[in-house]
């Protein structure tokens, strides 16, 4: 189990460097071999991460390292899909060194994961952990290509020609963007659904008003009118970026402070 966690850690950390190195044109091959090793790393992150499933006893899905871990893998797993097209290898320098930390976390707490007791509502529980998991991981992913798109669209005019040699294009970032914010919005969505569903499991109330819940639905209101203004109203993809890039500032915000306050 360590071993697994290890070779995927060594992954993403040589497709950080495979990439550094591309991007700074020292390695011109860098990049594209940056690409399949996120590939490589995101399988073995895989079965480091179902391998706990054999710990016994086995992990809570709730512990803080665990969600990172998820998160990571989700946003490791969809850059891999989304770069399967489009110039979008560059974004591997920032993706493997998250990765990176949160299997290195695992990895450092590994010997303290698990819980002798059986968790109440398992399977809600579980269910809002990893949908969620995937929505912060997506949101996260349209949240950096918002980021990117505005740093591009800086640099651009300032005719900087350095960083258009390896940054994604505008029209590559607003599509990844785009389609990290509708599919990560969706999850958000069912996390949202399933997290009221294991409030009423467990103490008979379908909704608190606390803080986290409070935030929670704060932020998705700010994505539906992100989504709304972008598909209905034609919001610009500048404002979108803006929008997408402090949204998942927020939600990042939220849940870190859910960690804290738990």
């Amino acid at each position: 189990m360590f071993e697994i966690h290890a070779v995927a850690a060594a992954m993403y950390l040589v497709a950080f460097l495979s990439c550094t190195l591309g991007v700074l044109q020292l390695f011109p091959r860098g990049l594209p071999l940056s690409a399949w090793l996120l590939g490589a790393g995101s399988f073995f992150h895989t079965l480091a991460l179902y391998s706990l499933h054999y710990r016994d006893p086995a992990p809570s899905l709730e512990e803080p390292v665990l969600v990172f871990s998820l998160v990571a893998w989700v946003v490791s797993v969809a850059s891999c899909l989304f770069l399967a097209r489009g110039r979008l290898a560059g974004l591997v320098v920032l993706v493997s060194p998250v990765a990176f930390s949160a299997v290195s976390l695992v990895i450092i707490r590994l010997p303290m994961l698990g819980s002798g007791e059986g968790e109440p509502h398992a399977g809600w529980s579980h269910l809002h952990v990893l949908i969620s998991s995937a929505g912060i991981g997506l949101l996260g992913i349209s949240g950096v290509a918002g980021a990117l798109y505005l740093w591009r669209h800086r640099d651009l005019k300032k005719k900087n020609p350095y960083i258009s040699s390896f940054a994604p294009s505008l029209e590559a970032l607003e599509k990844l963007g785009l389609l990290a914010l509708c599919i990560g919005f969706l999850c958000m969505t069912f996390g949202v659904l399933t997290g009221l569903f294991w409030a009423q499991a467990v103490s008979e109330k379908f909704w608190s008003y606390t803080e986290h819940g409070l935030a929670t639905i704060f932020t998705w209101v700010i994505y539906v009118s992100l989504l709304v203004g972008r598909l209905g109203m034609g919001l610009s993809s500048l404002k979108l970026s803006i929008g997408s890039f402090v949204g998942f500032l927020f939600l990042l915000l939220t849940w870190l402070g859910s960690e804290a306050i738990r």
